[in-house]
């Protein structure tokens, strides 16, 4: 999945300086997609069991 993503991510950037002549946008997109991914991971249920 990490490689899929990096090969993506110079796409995406390009993307982003050529319709907005700036990197910034994609940027800011890729940070609030983390946010949203950390606060995703706060609510998801963890499948190891548990020793107890």
């Amino acid at each position: 999945m990490i490689v899929f993503a990096s090969a993506l991510a110079p796409y995406f950037f390009s993307l982003s300086k050529t319709f907005f002549k700036t990197y910034t946008s994609m940027g800011w997109l890729g940070l609030i997609f983390v946010i949203f991914i950390f606060f995703g991971s706060l609510k998801a249920d963890n499948p190891q069991p548990t020793d107890g």
